[in-house]
């Protein structure tokens, strides 16, 4: 069983602001996710705690700011 990463707090009142606009649904993660790396000491070495899911997020993240 995969574990389940690091899960980000975010509060339900950002869940229910974004829900009707898909980008900033998805943002709301990763943004969570790179203040957890900013955050961590270790850096963007936090990102071996992220499970296969949260790596994919960040990676079509990375890849939708390249293009």
């Amino acid at each position: 069983m995969e574990n389940s990463g690091i899960l980000p707090e975010i509060s339900k009142k950002d869940i229910e602001n974004a829900k009707n606009e898909a980008w900033d649904f998805l943002f709301i993660f990763t943004d969570k996710y790179f203040e957890i790396m900013e955050k961590n000491p270790a850096g963007r070495e936090i990102m071996k705690d992220f499970n296969s899911s949260q790596h994919t997020l960040l990676a079509y993240n990375y890849l939708y700011g390249e293009v």
